[in-house]
């Protein structure tokens, strides 16, 4: 699952990279995040000047996702949707109501 979420995250930021507006829309954003599967794993990531790059770690992430690496799996493929996951807390996020639309709209 990890190399699945890395490429996801690549692929976010290569469209970031190709469209100027929506690149434009996060250039002032600073955030940090992490994506936490079973309780064990974590993928950390930051968001600034308009990119996302991985990290090793990062000390008190500004958003924090939550889910099981099938559920979060299943989101992927389709299989899940993203909104019924949320309400029925197979995926959990932490953060401020704009972080969560923004990583919502970063991932799509």
């Amino acid at each position: 699952m990890r190399e699945r979420i890395l490429k996801l995250l690549d692929e976010a930021n290569n469209k970031l990279q190709a469209n100027p507006d929506k690149r434009e829309k996060i250039s002032r954003l600073d955030r940090t995040a992490c994506i936490e599967l079973d309780n064990t794993e974590n993928i950390f990531f930051e968001i600034k000047g308009g990119s996302i790059t991985v990290r090793d770690h990062v000390d008190s992430p500004d958003i924090i996702v939550k889910s099981t690496s099938q559920d979060f799996s299943d989101i992927l493929d389709r299989k899940l949707d993203p909104m019924n996951a949320y309400f029925s807390k197979k995926i959990v996020i932490k953060a401020k109501l704009m972080d969560k639309l923004l990583i919502a709209d970063i991932l799509k």
